[in-house]
């Protein structure tokens, strides 16, 4: 009788531990709810949001080679790149310096012996040359990148295939960790097949695409900003969310480019939140909107320029009183106009107020590196827009890490690996581009404006927070550098603006810049700022008028509008590159450059009937930098060098001709050449042919020479249709 007695309080006791087992406690936050928080844009302002941490491959010596600096040896022929335990989720992986794309990276999810995932930079963020997974994974020169997440509950570890040959291994990964109450549903390779789950990526591809492009707005108010007088635009009593402020054209206001580039400087936007006297925002009008030096024409989820209109679209919530004012430090009064997007309902609890500040540090001051954001409370920093001008004609510069240092800690908590790694980027870039959440719109010799918003991956602090750029290695460059940052804090405060006054914000005159017109318009080009194109070539003509060049820029002014014809049968072939090509059209020769400076683009008229076609470039061995760039317009119709082309080393036979077998080539689908121009090279002489030099990619042999190569042969077939009679 006692063994039964003991064997019903047994199960008694025991079921429930039994039951309690067949039914794992569902986790808090699930993968869904990842994706679907990066569908929430407005997120960007919750304080309570998990804040992230770095893994970098950061020189731990202090130095600059911060590549190929790992956590650890792995399995043989795999180096670690992160570790950490606890529960949370990678919100941002990025890489760059492997040979191609199909490097191999491992996820090890909650202590499992073996990878749960093995795959490529190709597969999991895209192949160099398609754009179809932009922009929340890709490849963009010369890096890959990806804000997919990947949740873990008790550790994570990432892998990446150990370096080979001269392979320089760059890496920065981004982890959020939760607090230890919170637990996250682990990722599985499988959850990215699930159709809900693609969905979801899609919807997040489209929302944030569509974000960078939302309508001008058409009701604005017309104000009269007085000299040296704060004017109120906007004022409000309670609470509400602001979402969006946009300032009017100012054509009309200032007849040359230099005197609208001074008032955008000159016209301090300032925000002040529930009575707070001291503005929480306080930055000049072009460059709180993205543009630093001069307008410029494109988008980021956050702020941007869109036919001539200032927005800025961080949500800015307050709770007792919303002031939105401008001051004008110009020496005469400006008519502008504004608009205002104004949500009533009150602020969620654990939302911040918006912040925003603008630093400046000069060229001289060599030693010290550029502070973007010093703050004090509780609060997370959301990103950045910085601007570097070189004045040592060089890129040397954007080599300086980025530092950030939180809550009064001895060492950083955030060491980057380089400046441009930081905005996505590497190598000193290759041409203008604006993403969602970074971009480079302003590229020239030796001038950068870059710009990275953290919606996936905040930056949190409780008491303070400190960032930094190093002004190059060792803080040795003699670089300006300017920027505004992007910061919520608990409270409303003052903003870590230093303005000083219009003298002091005016940028330095970059001895360089007259002879970077071509890139400079090439790239607006590129981010489809045609306007942006005209103004850069008035101002040029305004500030160097006495240069041979107004009638050839006027012209291609004039082009804009009204493009040259044509003519059926006919085609226009331009051809730039530093060293010895030959360009062949079915088979015969057209002609050869040999221009070592890449002084100019060759231009010249041929005879295209319809039909199928076969261009090839006989390329002539040439240390890097080298490129060539084919442009080939013909009505209707455009090829231009991508990746796209086949190209071999010294091929034999008949390779000109367009029934040549070529199926053993490769295609050039990894690395095209910056510019071009690449530096040293900078001068490129204007022409008038417009849309035409933008298109087409800089192309050089996509793998290392053969010891004894001596010319590269690239071949691209085409079809010029039939044109309607």
């Amino acid at each position: 009788m006692k063994f039964y007695e003991s064997l019903k309080i047994l199960l008694v006791c025991v079921l429930p531990v039994i039951a309690g087992c067949s039914k794992p406690s569902l986790p808090d936050i699930t993968y869904r709810d990842l994706l679907e928080s990066m569908l929430d844009t407005e997120r960007i302002c919750d304080l309570s949001q998990p804040g992230s941490i770095l893994f970098s491959s950061w020189d731990r010596s202090g130095g600059n080679d911060d590549c190929g600096n790992f956590l650890g040896d792995g399995p043989t022929g795999w180096k670690i790149l992160c570790d950490v335990k606890g529960s949370g989720y990678i919100s941002r992986s990025w890489f760059t310096g492997s040979k191609d794309s199909t490097k191999r990276i491992r996820f090890y999810v909650d202590n499992a012996k073996t990878p749960i995932h093995e795959t490529t930079l190709a597969d999991w963020c895209g192949i160099p040359g398609r754009f179809e997974n932009l922009p929340i994974h890709g490849y963009e020169p010369y890096c890959w990148f990806s804000w997919v997440p990947i949740s873990f509950n008790r550790r994570l570890i990432v892998m990446e295939e150990a370096p080979v040959s001269d392979e320089k291994i760059y890496y920065q990964i981004n982890v959020n960790l939760l607090s230890d109450s919170k637990k996250v549903e682990s990722w599985h390779p499988d959850m990215l097949k699930e159709h809900d789950v693609q969905e979801t990526i899609k919807r997040i591809n489209e929302k944030w695409t569509r974000l960078q492009h939302v309508p001008v707005p058409n009701d604005f108010r017309k104000f009269v900003a007085e000299p040296g007088i704060e004017l109120v635009l906007f004022q409000a009593d309670g609470h509400g969310i602001i979402r969006d402020l946009s300032f009017s054209p100012l054509t009309e206001i200032a007849e040359k480019v230099e005197d609208r580039e001074e008032l955008l400087r000159a016209l301090i936007v300032r925000a002040y939140w529930d009575g707070v006297e001291e503005p929480s925002v306080e930055v000049p009008l072009g460059v709180l909107c993205g543009s630093m030096w001069h307008e410029i024409s494109y988008s980021s989820i956050y702020f941007g320029v869109s036919s001539g209109i200032f927005r800025i679209a961080f949500p800015m919530p307050f709770r007792d009183g919303a002031k939105i004012a401008i001051l004008n430090q110009s020496p005469a009064p400006v008519e502008l106009g504004f608009s205002i997007d104004i949500d009533e309902q009150e602020p969620n609890e654990t939302s911040g107020y918006f912040h925003t500040g603008w630093r400046k540090s000069l060229a001289t001051q060599v030693g010290v590196p550029h502070t973007v954001l010093n703050t004090k409370g509780r609060g997370k920093f959301v990103g950045c827009l910085l601007g570097v001008i070189n004045l040592d004609s060089s890129w040397w510069a954007l080599e300086g890490d980025e530092q950030i240092i939180a809550d009064g800690g001895q060492t950083s908590k955030w060491l980057g690996t380089g400046l441009e790694d930081y905005f996505n980027g590497g190598w000193y870039y290759g041409n203008a581009l604006a993403s969602p959440l970074h971009g480079i719109p302003f590229k020239a010799p030796f001038r950068t404006l870059q710009y990275r918003i953290h919606l996936t991956d905040p930056v949190n602090f409780n008491s303070d927070l400190n960032m930094t750029f190093e002004r190059g290695p060792d803080h040795e460059s003699h670089a300006e550098m300017e920027s505004v940052s992007f910061y919520y804090l608990e409270f409303p405060g003052k903003a870590d603006s230093d303005l000083r006054d219009l003298e002091f914000r005016r940028p330095v005159e970059d001895p360089v810049r007259p002879y970077t017109l071509m890139t400079e318009v090439n790239n607006m080009e590129r981010l489809g700022d045609i306007s942006g194109a005209i103004r850069t070539i008035n101002d040029f003509i305004e500030r160097y008028p006495d240069l041979p060049l107004k009638d050839v820029l006027e012209r291609r002014i004039a082009n804009y509008s009204n493009p040259p014809v044509i003519e059926t049968g006919r085609a226009i072939i331009g051809v730039y590159a530093n060293t010895l090509v030959r360009i062949f059209l079915d088979g015969k020769l057209l002609f050869s450059v040999n221009d070592p400076k890449a002084m100019r683009v060759n231009f010249q008229d041929i005879e295209l009937p319809p039909g199928d076609h076969i261009l090839a470039i006989q390329y002539g061995r040439h240390a890097y930098p080298d490129w060539v760039q084919l442009m080939l317009e013909y009505p209707g119709g455009f090829i231009g060098t991508d990746n796209s082309w086949k190209f071999a080393f010294d091929p034999v036979g008949k390779w000109a001709d367009y029934d040549y077998d070529d199926m053993s080539w490769s295609f050039h689908e990894y690395i095209w050449r910056k510019g071009p121009p690449e530096a040293p090279y900078v001068w490129c002489e204007p022409h008038d042919r417009v849309m035409l030099q933008s298109k087409a990619w800089a192309i050089a042999p996509a793998v290392d020479w053969p010891m004894t190569g001596k010319n590269a042969v690239f071949r691209k077939k085409f079809s010029v249709p039939e044109t309607e009679k």
